[in-house]
């Protein structure tokens, strides 16, 4: 095997088969490292290798701050963990999820890890993933399996929050932000 640099190394490691890491200061720029493993990375064989520009798709970056803005509303009494998600998103309450609490989206136990009527780029299209959702039918039996909704939390717990203020989601960031400070 050809040596790898310690950051390559680390994306073989921890079976990414790709990563990126930008580092800034106050002054701009510092760092900004790529790496590609497995088969045919950094060869003419792999279908899409990473460059500079590379766009990455990171659902897991939100999931704090969209679960955050939720407990911060629970704290203030505007929400209830208990109540069932069709008290604040009633389009939600179909398809085998009528009885979902905002308990069962927080602990990631509503059964949608992801949605198998989303078309590819929907993720990226706010409505079509919700619209997605709220067709979709939880994978397991609710409150009793959990499995980390890698694909859908930002949006369950956005449209929630969103639900409640309804406002835009800029608009409903800003005034997280703006409350949280």
């Amino acid at each position: 095997m050809r040596h790898l640099p310690p950051f390559a190394m680390r994306c073989r490691k921890t079976l990414h088969l790709a990563t990126k890491s930008a580092r800034r200061s106050r002054f701009g720029p510092v760092a900004a490292l790529w790496s590609t493993y497995g088969p045919g990375a950094g060869t003419r064989r792999a279908a899409l290798p990473w460059q500079d520009d590379t766009i990455a798709c990171r659902f897991s970056v939100g999931k704090p701050f969209a679960i955050f803005a939720l407990l911060m509303l629970a704290e203030r009494g505007e929400i209830d963990l208990d109540d069932p998600v069709t008290k604040y998103w009633p389009e939600y309450g179909q398809a085998g999820k009528e009885t979902t609490t905002v308990r069962h989206i927080v602990t990631h136990m509503a059964g949608l890890p992801g949605v198998l009527g989303a078309k590819p780029g929907d993720a990226y299209d706010w409505d079509a993933m919700v619209r997605a959702i709220e067709n979709a039918a939880p994978i397991s039996v609710l409150g009793e399996e959990g499995c980390c909704h890698t694909f859908t939390l930002g949006h369950l717990a956005g449209e929630l929050v969103h639900g409640l203020f309804v406002l835009s989601h800029r608009q409903t960031a800003h005034r997280i932000a703006v409350e949280w400070d």
